[in-house]
């Protein structure tokens, strides 16, 4: 079984920003923006 997180936070642009700009997390969909409400984030470990 795959378990996903899920954070909720205030600013989902600026959360974005700092998992892909400083944790190096990638967009799953690189169409999707923090006006969906959700983002899917990516990494070489894992997935958000």
């Amino acid at each position: 079984m795959k378990m996903i997180p899920l954070f909720k936070c205030r600013d989902l642009r600026q959360a974005v920003g700092f998992y892909t700009n400083v944790l190096d997390f990638r967009l799953k969909y690189p169409e999707a923006t923090a006006d969906d409400g959700v983002i899917d984030l990516i990494s070489e470990f894992g997935e958000m």
